[in-house]
């Protein structure tokens, strides 16, 4: 899974990725990964959060007000109970593929993982200056 976190500029604060073995639906891997991203900001004491997915079906779920039932329902309600947390935290639907957080992903190595802050791998920063957002 890979996370950008990012400020109102769209300059990079910090950059997540790990490798998750077993995980072959496209929507539990999204949820996980705005779950861990709605995790770090609280970790980083962020007041007000916009996370964006182009996962369409995983955002309309955390938007809707009664209990989801799907095999990502546990991952929705957390995200729901993280919401609670911060002062303002809305949730937003792309257009395009998040071409940047996708390769921050697939850049995990196949253990552990990893945390960019200060300083991110090269590999990491072509993307974000390549990256249109």
């Amino acid at each position: 899974m890979g996370v950008l976190t990012r400020d109102n500029n769209g300059s990079c604060l910090f950059a997540f990725n790990e490798m998750i073995p077993g995980i072959v639906k496209p929507e539990i891997a999204e949820a996980m990964a705005i779950r861990r991203a709605m995790s770090l900001a609280k970790e980083e004491s962020f007041e007000k959060i916009i996370l964006a997915s182009d996962c369409v079906s995983v955002i309309l779920r955390i938007k809707l007000a009664t209990r989801d039932r799907s095999n990502v329902g546990c991952l929705v309600g957390d995200m729901k109970k993280l919401a609670t947390n911060f002062l303002e935290c809305s949730f937003q639907h792309v257009e395009r593929s998040n071409v940047a957080a996708h390769s921050v992903a697939h850049c995990s190595e196949l253990s552990g993982c990893n945390i960019y802050r200060s300083v991110i791998s090269e590999c990491i920063q072509e993307l974000l200056c390549n990256d249109g957002t």
